[in-house]
């Protein structure tokens, strides 16, 4: 798994780490996937997207 500090990205969602179970999504080669599942409550998918390979990530979801 990257080196990423999850505890600030879990709290930008409105998240604790300590209710939160991260798994690397290792299907795929471009962008750094996670699966967030939130105890009892919910899964979500997290991907950093490579902007060396995506310049305009904004322009990805229009």
């Amino acid at each position: 798994m990257k080196d990423y500090n999850f505890t600030e990205i879990l709290k930008y969602y409105g998240l604790h780490p300590d209710s939160c179970v991260i798994n690397e999504f290792l299907r795929g080669h471009i962008n750094d996937s996670y699966t967030i599942d939130v105890r009892n409550t919910c899964s979500f998918f997290l991907q950093r997207i490579n902007q060396h390979v995506f310049r305009d990530p904004e322009g990805l979801i229009e």
